[in-house]
């Protein structure tokens, strides 16, 4: 019996020294797995560290570059500002240009429409003088090519009527008068005088261009009103050629003022001393440069009657 329970128990022994040597087996070998773990763990460490390091170098890297980032970013910032200072100068500058650019402009434009009506008007007064020296002409031959008789004796004769109609034929050839306005009214010396310059201060007035206006205060009647209306008219045709405005007052005598003058006056003067040549009396020209103006003078020497 005794021998049984020995049995038992070395069968007991045996199962649990069987036991224990599988479990020494298991344990050695997870003591190797864990070894192993261990192991796979420092060299997990070892390049965590290492890439820890690798990742603080690169972090202070991007500090430094973050660091310079600001710095030029601070510095974009200054010259953007700026930037946009000269920009807002730039485009104030362009304005102010285009400001003077369009002003110069209305200037040129202004200038040349100046110019072109400057040459037109040279134009017309440069065909109107000739037209004067035309007409200035065939009145000297007409004048000679008459007796002055009449006119001597104080009383307007055949020429007065012949130099009354033509300038009136002139008149209504360009101011386009109706048959019923033309003609030559009846009347005395000074009315038809009074008329004629009236006629030719409008002709100059369509022909030229010329502002011309007619102002009676008194009544001319001068000795020889033929000679007198030629007088007349050349020196008006001169002034009309180079003034751009002209007055006509006739009162005690004929003053003829031009305003907007500029130039010479010799041929102004030249009809003066045509006018005084003929028998007409003339005062000197009287010019003023401030008012930029010229008067000429006209006086009848004597006084005849219708």
């Amino acid at each position: 019996m005794v021998s049984g329970i020995l049995g038992i128990v070395a069968g007991v022994l045996a199962v649990a020294c069987g036991w224990l040597a599988w479990r020494a087996v298991g344990t050695r070998r997870e003591l190797r797995g864990a070894r192993s773990q261990v192991r796979s763990f420092g060299e997990r460490t070892a390049r965590a560290e290492s890439e820890l390091a690798t990742a603080e170098e690169r972090t202070a890297q991007l500090e430094a570059s973050v660091a310079a980032l600001t710095a030029e970013r601070a510095g974009l910032l200054v010259e953007r500002y700026e930037l946009r200072q000269a920009h807002e100068r730039g485009n104030t500058a362009f304005g102010r240009l285009e400001s003077d650019l369009a002003r110069a402009r209305a200037d040129h434009a202004a200038a040349v429409e100046a110019l072109t009506q400057q040459r037109v008007r040279v134009s017309s007064a440069e065909r109107a003088t000739a037209e004067a020296a035309v007409r200035t002409s065939e009145y000297q031959a007409l004048l000679g090519s008459v007796d002055g008789t009449s006119e001597a004796s104080g009383v307007p004769g055949a020429t007065w009527a012949i130099l009354l109609a033509t300038l009136a034929r002139r008149w209504a050839g360009v101011v386009g008068a109706l048959p019923e306005d033309r003609g030559v009214r009846s009347g005395t010396v000074a009315e038809q005088l009074a008329e004629a310059l009236g006629r030719e201060a409008e002709r100059l007035r369509e022909e030229v261009g010329v502002d011309v206006e007619m102002y009676t205060g008194g009544s001319v009647e001068p000795g020889d009103p033929v000679t007198f209306l030629l007088a007349a008219t050349d020196v008006l045709g001169v002034l009309a050629a180079v003034c751009e405005r002209v007055t006509i007052e006739l009162g005690r005598g004929l003053v003829l003022t031009g305003e907007g003058w500029s130039g010479p006056t010799d041929e102004l003067d030249l009809a003066r001393r045509r006018a005084v040549a003929s028998g007409v009396s003339a005062d000197d020209l009287v010019v003023d440069d401030e008012d930029e103006s010229v008067t000429v003078a006209l006086r009848p020497r004597a006084t005849a009657t219708a």
